[in-house]
């Protein structure tokens, strides 16, 4: 055999199996699954892609018609520990029982993940994750939910999970600094306008050097008139769980925000679908006061491939 041959190497790693579930609760902050069947969505529903798991839902909910956007994990052949996310969507149309996958809706050359969809003046925006391509990106639907056009740069840098909100007649963005290191800088900041220009905050970092709370785990919610912010932690490793921080004040000057439960919302079960970890939560408020909430939860399973040398 040549030294410039190139041949199949076999091996094994241990695979995340993510899938996303969805809690019905009266207490936004006290989620359960109250016997429904979860997860709603896995890999297996994922019929035009080769998927190795779905995570990070988003929940839209517009007339009768429940939407859900959510990241698409495709593995790289002959790359075990190389990952490409694309985004797909699924619809409910009686009240999150059941979900129609629809397909892929936005694809790029670099990752997407995290794809926090909003409506603002009669648009459909989409801010997805895009920390491989350098920069944080606002994506508008030329048609809805399966034409999305990049519309405007809204930072330039290594972010992960950008989290846009609307509040006080002002646009505030929450991103994890992810530049050779772990998730564990927050940092704040602020515009007039959607498309900017965003100025970063004077209290920026919000949180430093704390992987427990530093990286968002889903939108911003408003409970009980108050903001209520979502983060990972990762101190037990990656995808572990969700703690939630009430904001107690939010303007251009000045931020500060409390831990708002004794523990996480959620986190691994040790069993079934979710049983390693829980890391994301997206909360949307019915017009009965009650609360349906999207989630994603991983377990591990062991893999066998070929690595293409």
């Amino acid at each position: 055999m040549a030294l410039t041959d190139r041949f199949d190497v076999p091996f094994i790693a241990v695979e995340e199996n993510w899938g996303i579930g969805v809690y019905a609760s009266v207490d936004p902050l006290v989620l359960d699954e109250h016997g429904q069947e979860n997860p709603v969505l896995t890999r297996s529903d994922v019929s035009d892609r080769t998927a190795t798991g779905v995570a990070d839902p988003f929940i839209l909910i517009e007339g009768d018609r429940w939407w859900l956007f959510f990241e698409i994990i495709q593995r790289k052949r002959g790359a075990p520990n190389d990952e490409h996310g694309v985004i797909g969507v699924s619809w409910s149309t009686d009240h999150g029982q059941t979900w129609t996958y629809g397909g892929v809706v936005l694809e790029e050359a670099h990752h997407l993940s995290y794809p926090q969809v909003f409506e603002y003046d009669g648009t459909f925006y989409m801010v997805p994750e895009s920390l491989s391509a350098g920069r944080v990106t606002l994506y508008a639907a030329e048609r809805f939910p399966d034409s999305w056009t990049a519309d405007t740069t809204l930072l330039v840098g290594d972010y992960t999970d950008p989290t846009i909100l609307r509040y006080d007649e002002m646009w505030w963005l929450f991103v994890a600094e992810s530049a050779d290191g772990p998730d564990d800088t927050l940092r704040l900041y602020y515009a007039d306008e959607l498309r900017g220009s965003w100025t970063q905050h004077p209290r920026s970092p919000i949180v430093s050097g704390d992987v427990s709370k530093a990286r968002p785990a889903g939108s911003v919610a408003l409970i009980d008139g108050q903001l209520h912010r979502f983060a990972q932690d990762n101190t037990e490793g990656y995808g572990r769980a969700v703690r939630v921080f009430r904001i107690d004040v939010l303007t251009t000057t000045g931020y500060h925000e409390t831990e708002a439960l004794g523990g996480p919302l959620i986190e691994g079960s040790g069993i079934g679908w979710n049983a390693e970890g829980m890391h994301h939560v997206s909360l949307v408020r019915l017009t009965d006061g009650t609360w349906t909430t999207a989630v994603d939860g991983f377990t591990v399973s062991r893999v066998f491939g070929l690595t293409y040398r």
